[in-house]
């Protein structure tokens, strides 16, 4: 090697602890304003904001530029969000798993990182109780299924004060394979609008009432459905719960909600968010 190529490569060296150095400074510098602004929102159930960091998701990947993967600086992002956080709390996460070789177990490590303690809760009911006994702040639980089993989402149907609610999907950002594990995430806070959203609306029915006629009436009254599970309750087909995943935000004070409790009358029992979450952004892989 060259004289020449070695002081090239030493300049370049230089520049990148620079870099190393500028970087370290301003995380020192957001973390002191992220405590600053902890210091004056005491009353916030939970110390992050899922709407928030999906659209700060949202506004690194479109002025991302060169090799750099995008899932690199997206858990840059994530462990960053989160150190910060816990400043003003610490956060227990309660994963619904049996086995540590769950994909669970993975996609809440991803998204959470390295700066929260991690709880295993077996059962997806198990981990809503956690919530609910305030023994963990975040519950990572399963999509939804058909099943003759009570579903983990009953309790979230409540018009508390502070109710639990779905407010995120993981992962946040999710590859092209149709095969990835997925999850949601539970949270004592609200489901926010971040301009492009799902929610989940459970809609529970004193008579029965088919899919097709369901999917009808929530297109015409602007709710469009993409995905569907339904919960009889002990058996009792004509008291049934249906659980639609909404391509909006829907907020329980939506008017379409009150249209749609026209159009079923006395066969609906009631209509309500469960929460909902920002659209997985998808990456290439």
């Amino acid at each position: 090697m060259t004289s020449d190529v070695r002081t090239d490569l030493t300049v370049l060296q230089q520049e990148i602890d620079q870099i190393d150095t500028q970087i370290h400074d301003l995380l020192m510098d957001r973390s002191r304003i992220a405590a600053e602004i902890a210091a004056s929102e005491r009353n916030l159930a939970l110390p992050i904001r899922p709407a928030r960091e999906a659209a700060l998701l949202r506004r690194l990947i479109d002025r991302h530029r060169g090799h750099l993967p995008l899932i690199t600086v997206f858990r840059i992002w994530r462990e960053m969000v989160v150190g910060c956080a816990v400043q003003r709390q610490p956060i227990t996460v309660a994963v619904s798993i049996e086995d540590a070789n769950d994909p669970l177990w993975d996609l809440a490590r991803d998204h959470f990182g390295g700066a929260v303690t991690y709880r295993a809760t077996g059962l997806p009911n198990q981990t809503v109780r956690a919530l609910a006994d305030g023994s963990a702040g975040i519950g990572v639980v399963p999509w939804p299924e058909s099943a003759p089993s009570e579903p983990w989402w009953l309790p979230l149907l409540t018009r508390d004060d502070d109710p639990l609610r779905v407010v995120a999907a993981l992962p946040a950002l999710a590859s092209s394979d149709p095969t990835e594990a997925g999850a949601l995430m539970v949270a004592r806070h609200r489901h926010s609008k971040t301009g492009d959203d799902r929610t989940l609306l459970a809609i529970e029915l004193a008579a029965d009432v088919s899919r097709g006629r369901l999917r009808e009436l929530l297109e015409g009254v602007g709710l469009q459905p993409v995905n569907f599970w339904s919960w009889d309750a002990e058996g009792n087909l004509s008291h049934t719960m249906q659980l639609f995943e909404i391509d909006d935000y829907v907020a329980n004070d939506d008017e379409r909600l009150q249209q749609l409790s026209l159009s079923l009358g006395s066969d609906l029992i009631r209509a309500q968010s469960i929460g909902g979450f920002a659209v997985q952004m998808r990456r290439e892989g």
